[in-house]
């Protein structure tokens, strides 16, 4: 299972960095539509959709990624006084309990949604726009697709580190345990030498 998470993990992240430089013909694209519309009077439609697919497939495909770096934004009051064994516990929950069920609504609810706009392969309503519309409402499956799997190896990991922690601080306790113990018998065997030599 530990392969699988880390294969899960290597293909999210080949997905999100081609995700990102999608980022740079957005930000051309869209700048380019700018001096054209104000600066010579030109505009397309389907320049302007052009921006709208970069911008969803970006993001649509950077949810996962950013799933995978623990990057979205949190609000984590009460994280600064909860144990690690904790905040691992409250990972998986979140992910069995939020994440997975949601993904996999939206995937279930999607598909017939999708699979209609496929079969008519729909393209953009509005006259000279881009024709693969049905291509962009791929990105719904897709995305909930993606988030569930990393969603999956999130929580192995968070497994894995809950039981290594459990694992180390059984170990420390062992150990102090011992210590005290040999500590103790120290103290003591040094105080029957010194009894036993001022008998002597």
């Amino acid at each position: 299972m530990t392969a699988i998470a880390s294969s899960i993990d290597k293909f999210i992240l080949i997905i999100g960095r081609f995700s990102r430089w999608l980022i740079i013909p957005m930000v051309l694209i869209t700048f380019s539509v700018v001096i054209l519309r104000y600066g010579f009077g030109f505009g397309r439609v389907w320049l302007q959709e052009l921006i709208i697919y970069f911008h969803a497939t970006f993001f649509m495909l950077g949810i996962s990624y950013s799933l995978n770096k623990n990057a979205h934004v949190r609000v984590d009051v009460f994280k600064a006084n909860f144990s690690e064994a904790t905040i691992h516990i409250i990972e998986i929950l979140g992910s069995l309990l939020f994440i997975m069920p949601v993904t996999f609504l939206i995937f279930y609810k999607s598909l017939p949604y999708v699979q209609q706009s496929f079969v008519i392969l729909e393209s953009s309503p509005d006259a000279g726009g881009l024709p693969g519309r049905f291509l962009l409402k791929a990105l719904i499956p897709l995305f909930s697709f993606l988030v569930f799997i990393q969603a999956l190896a999130n929580i192995w990991q968070n497994l894995t580190r809950l039981t290594n922690t459990n694992t180390n601080t059984n170990t420390n306790t062992n150990t102090n345990t011992n210590t005290n113990t040999n500590t103790n018998t120290n103290t003591n065997t040094n105080k029957s030498l010194k009894i036993t030599k001022t008998q002597d």
